[in-house]
């Protein structure tokens, strides 16, 4: 092992992965991407560089019902067990990482990123499809993508309400919390104790200005409602 505990620490760059696995796969269909915990599992053993321990996670993966993965991790493992056995230098190491980067990848074995990505490009879309409309003006479209966005939220713990495509202040502060973007102000109210409910969002969103003094006039000024 003293062979792959060398060459385990040049093969930690394989990091690297991590950052560009989101590239797009040619497959017919995306495969179902990991759990986010089998994730961490995976990032964790492509950083250790250590086949047995990426062969055990792959039965494991394939026993979940993730099998085009844990062959994904199995090529990966088969790739760098040849490279430690034909004890490459450091140098030469890049390119085994491709060939490891294109094994994990393929199947969509690790995504890492992909998920941020869209919460944000979805959030910065949302803001942008409510910014400087009345309520009823909306259209089916920027409400169709609010509740895309809802939904995303309530999976996330930053939105607690209904999918409905309403954007009121629940959305907006999701936006806020979520992703620190400052919100278009709500369309929409509670039919019931809208004093108290505008209060409440005004409180919230001084709170933010208190906090973020290069944007303090943004919060405030999207508090006016």
């Amino acid at each position: 092992m003293s062979t792959l505990l060398k060459i385990g620490a040049s093969f930690f760059a394989i990091g690297a992965v991590l950052g560009i696995a989101h590239v797009a796969m040619s497959a017919p269909s995306a495969p179902e991407v990991l759990p986010e915990a089998l994730q961490a599992k995976v990032q964790r053993v492509l950083q250790s560089a250590d086949p047995d321990s990426m062969r055990s996670l792959a039965s494991s993966l394939s026993s979940q019902g993730y099998p085009g993965q844990a062959k994904s991790l199995e090529e990966a493992a088969d790739e760098i067990e040849r490279a430690i056995k034909s004890a490459q230098p450091a140098g030469a190491l890049p390119q085994v990482q491709g060939k490891v980067r294109r094994a994990v990848t393929s199947t969509g074995l690790l995504m890492p990123g992909r998920k941020e990505i869209n919460h944000k490009s979805l959030a910065g879309q949302v803001a942008l499809a409510f910014t400087d409309v009345q309520a009823g003006n909306e259209g089916p479209s920027a409400q169709g993508l609010l509740r895309q966005y809802q939904q995303q939220e309530v999976g996330r713990g930053y939105y607690k309400g209904n999918i409905d495509g309403l954007y009121g202040p629940k959305s907006a502060l999701a936006l806020a919390n979520d992703q620190g973007i400052v919100p278009p102000r709500p369309l929409y109210w509670p039919k019931t104790n809208v004093a108290a409910s505008k209060a409440a969002y005004v409180a919230k969103l001084d709170t933010k200005a208190n906090a973020d003094p290069q944007r303090a006039e943004e919060w405030r000024q999207a508090a006016q409602v």
